[in-house]
């Protein structure tokens, strides 16, 4: 999984016998909380298993168990609605967006860093069914348009990129890729001139600010206007949550690549993230 929150949750939840069913044999178990794992064809294995259990009381408390997921998901959505017709464009309401507008059947790539992040913290739960990939673990940020390229190729349908200005900057060049794509992309870049997740750590309050911008913000003090100009792409760079939808609307209907630049303040975007997931807790504590 990609939330820690989730990971967390999993390890200080984990049951004394954690059984875990895979296709293959490869571990993936970051908090050492799995203590069995059966390895073989995971929807004919779990049939054997589910026909092998007797039929549990009907007073189980499994029902009670779903409505409390159910309750506290529904009150998650009510508290992240706002993020749908805000005042202000964030990164946020990006992330939302992009996760209720793309089509039904196309495919989602999200970049490494905060695009990940906040597609899995504020994208919606009831979207279209869009395949998703990301690049993990010692891919980093290198190579993001061209990864993003080569998943659309593969699963033979178009596309959207969200990817951050480092990560975009990192791998600039494969933009030319786009024009001989068989597959339309629309790259949304999340520009707030440098590395917007360092902004959410420690580091950000105890280091100087000359400090901790020339070693963890990174500015650069670039825009890509002039990039997708070079490379022959459809541009835009919205400033409104009504601009964006607009944009991202006219980029779909698009055949060709757009690069759909937002930008955006660092440290408005932590005050925002913050304001938000305070309203999610307010939410689950009612």
């Amino acid at each position: 999984p990609v939330s820690k929150r989730l990971l967390t949750f999993l390890r200080e939840s984990a049951p004394p016998l954690f059984a875990v069913l895979r296709a293959a044999p490869t571990r993936l178990d970051p908090f050492h909380s799995v203590t069995d794992v059966l390895t073989g064809h995971v929807r004919a294995t779990a049939d054997a298993l589910a026909a092998s259990l007797p039929a549990p009381p009907k007073d189980d408390g499994a029902n009670e168990w779903r409505r409390a997921w159910h309750t506290a998901s529904a009150r998650v959505a009510e508290a992240l609605h706002p993020l749908e017709a805000p005042e202000t464009l964030s990164e946020p309401f990006v992330a939302r967006a992009v996760t209720k507008m793309a089509p039904t059947n196309e495919a989602l790539f999200l970049a490494a860093s905060m695009p990940i992040r906040d597609a899995d913290t504020f994208g919606v739960a009831d979207g279209m069914r869009l395949r998703t990939a990301a690049n993990r673990g010692a891919s980093g940020i290198d190579g993001t348009v061209a990864s993003a390229l080569g998943f659309a190729r593969g699963a033979q349908t178009d596309a959207t990129l969200l990817i951050g200005d480092l990560a975009l900057l990192h791998d600039l060049n494969s933009l030319a890729l786009c024009r001989a794509s068989p597959q339309r992309l629309v790259i949304v870049c999340i520009n707030n001139d440098g590395g917007g997740i360092f902004s959410f750590l420690p580091v950000a309050h105890h280091a100087s600010a000359e400090t901790f911008e020339a070693l963890f913000g990174t500015p650069h003090g670039l825009r890509f206007a002039h990039a997708a100009r070079m490379f022959g792409l459809a541009y835009a760079a919205p400033e409104t949550p009504d601009a964006f939808a607009g944009a991202y609307r006219a980029a779909l209907a698009h055949s060709d690549c757009t690069l759909i630049e937002v930008q955006t303040d660092r440290t408005a975007n932590v005050a925002q993230h913050r304001a938000v997931l305070a309203n999610v807790r307010r939410a689950l504590e009612t």
